[in-house]
């Protein structure tokens, strides 16, 4: 019990220090905070789980999905502008499509906004999966350490988990393709849950999946606005913020992320 002080402290220090800077959860799903300084970029001692984004946080596909589901809307129709895009960085595909059927056809009928909204999913889905998986493709890991920094965390104690908003299958391929399935204890789709970020569903489910009962022993990593918003809804006791993918150290910052990276296999691991 006596060795159990520091890491209860350690706790408490990082949730008084997010309650001083917390605001109101905002519309778009990054937690409105107050502009406070991320504490030292170590991850917590008393983490048992990590949850790390896919795409820009633990995969470097060049930004090609957000391109990719543009083009696609675009091409069905919608006119939807890269600025239009970005808030919508890190949140579920079918959320995204659904999203811009409707505002950019208020009058079509409920039947005819679904019938759009899946035929550009899966046009979407089968041009994405073709450029990731072609001869020649770039996909690669955000970094050729990552396989032993998890490794590293996993003979700690540490489990490590992957979420996304990527379907599920195309989620499957990116996995087999990158030879990550056995370097992660689990990882879910937000096809699997109700909503996909910033909603807390799927870290929440990950929980389950692994036993981990306390949230605050829960780190969240990821390099959108959403990410950030997905750990605060979930209760995480550490959000941390990478700056390999999509979203600005500004943004990040702005948002309140607790811990800023350039890439998630250079956060520091604390002494145990």
């Amino acid at each position: 019990q006596i060795n159990e002080v520091p890491e209860r402290t350690e706790m408490l220090a990082a949730q008084l220090a997010r309650f001083v800077g917390l605001g109101a959860v905002g519309a778009r799903g990054g937690a409105c905070r107050c502009l406070t300084t991320p504490t030292s970029p170590t991850l917590l001692k008393t983490t048992k789980l990590l949850v790390c984004d896919m795409a820009g946080t633990t995969v470097d596909e060049g930004g090609l999905v957000y391109t990719t589901l543009r083009e696609s809307m675009c091409a069905a129709g919608l006119e939807v502008s890269e600025s239009d895009m970005h808030p919508w960085h890190g949140a579920a595909k079918e959320e995204v499509v659904d999203h811009f059927v409707g505002v950019r056809n208020p009058e079509a009928s409920v039947a005819a906004k679904a019938d759009l909204a899946a035929s550009i999913s899966g046009g979407f889905e089968q041009q994405l999966e073709e450029a990731y998986l072609a001869p020649g493709s770039t996909l690669a890991l955000i970094d050729p350490t990552l396989p032993d920094y998890f490794a590293e965390l996993r003979s700690r104690g540490v489990k490590v988990a992957l979420n996304t908003g990527y379907p599920r299958q195309l989620q499957g391929a990116i996995l087999e393709r990158l030879n990550m399935v056995d370097m992660v204890d689990a990882y879910i789709s937000a096809q699997d849950v109700p909503r996909g970020r910033p909603s807390p569903y799927m870290v929440h489910r990950l929980m389950e999946m692994l036993d981990v009962e306390d949230v605050r022993t829960v780190a969240k990593a990821g390099d959108t606005e959403r990410d950030i918003g997905e750990g605060f809804n979930a209760g995480c006791g550490q959000v941390i913020g990478v700056l390999s993918g999509a979203d600005s150290e500004e943004a990040l910052r702005l948002v309140g992320a607790d811990t800023i990276v350039s890439n998630i296999a250079r956060l520091p691991l604390a002494d145990r």
